[in-house]
């Protein structure tokens, strides 16, 4: 009686009873331990060299200076000049604002990480040679940019 007085009344409990030769067999798949541990390991390693190289590339800054500020354009597939210091390299080899830069090196700018790649992967002193287009000049122009050395603190 005190079992059948734990539910409150109103509850119905119906109990089966399945014997065991009609049970669902239920197979789980299950891999040997040592496969288990050499994924275990091989996904950790995985996890921490990614971290690594995350890390990495987040803190790396470029050891030269363009003098310039740019916006990428998908459109027309270059880089145009938002700002230009007139004394940083960009500026005394003679690039103005609303210049379009169409290709670096003679590579045309299919995005804007190979034009960031052609320019910051340089050292100071390197000779980039751009291929610019100015606003009311029908023919491209090419001007050749000696990297400057990145000063702390400023804006690349």
């Amino acid at each position: 009686m005190g079992k059948a007085n734990a539910y409150p009344e109103g509850d119905i409990l119906v109990l089966v009873n399945i014997p065991a030769k009609t049970r669902p067999i239920v197979q789980s798949a299950s891999f040997p331990r040592p496969v288990l541990l050499t994924l275990a390991v091989v996904f950790a390693a995985a996890v921490i060299l990614y971290s690594a190289i995350w890390m990495y590339a987040v803190r790396w800054e470029p050891d030269v200076r363009l003098g310039v500020n740019y916006q990428y354009s998908d459109t027309t597939r270059s880089v145009l000049l938002t700002v230009v210091r007139e004394t940083g390299p960009a500026g005394q080899a003679g690039l103005v604002v609303d210049n379009q830069i169409v290709a670096v090196d003679g590579r045309s700018v299919e995005t804007h990480l190979r034009f960031r790649d052609a320019v910051y992967r340089g050292q100071p002193g390197d000779v980039v040679s751009l291929t610019v287009e100015r606003p009311g000049e029908s023919v491209p122009l090419t001007l050749d940019v000696t990297l400057g050395s990145a000063l702390p603190g400023e804006e690349r």
